[in-house]
């Protein structure tokens, strides 16, 4: 398990410095409450 930290840059998460192999599957936590990530009952599962 890695811990990084990211922007959002034209909608997609960027972390610099970090490579993860094509299909890793992440987790996103969002800081504050202003921040709202709505998906796809696709996307979620």
């Amino acid at each position: 398990m890695q811990i990084a930290s990211g922007t959002i840059v034209g909608g997609k998460v960027v972390v610099d410095g970090l490579s993860l192999p094509e299909g890793t599957v992440v987790t996103v936590l969002a800081r504050g409450d202003e921040v709202v990530v709505r998906l796809q009952h696709q996307q979620g599962a």
